[in-house]
């Protein structure tokens, strides 16, 4: 059994995904939070958390590790 086209396709998966979180990272790391640590955008109702910085940079980091891994694996096989 072939694994090498199944982890490719994984690999192309997590990196789209790693994409997403960084760019979510890029975007609210610019924002002008209060010193609660929320900024509400006035134009769709929303409050954004800077906790969600922490979140959205490990996920971004965790995704692209997994994503190499499994493009490194892919080549070997």
């Amino acid at each position: 059994m072939k694994l090498g086209p199944a982890l490719r396709a994984s690999s192309i998966l997590l990196f789209l995904a790693t994409c997403a979180s960084a760019s979510i990272w890029l975007v609210r790391r610019s924002l002008p939070y209060n010193a609660e640590g929320r900024y509400f955008d006035e134009t769709s109702g929303v409050v954004m958390h800077e906790q969600t910085l922490t979140v959205a940079g490990a996920a971004a980091v965790s995704l692209a590790v997994f994503a190499i891994i499994c493009w490194l694996i892919a080549k070997r096989t």
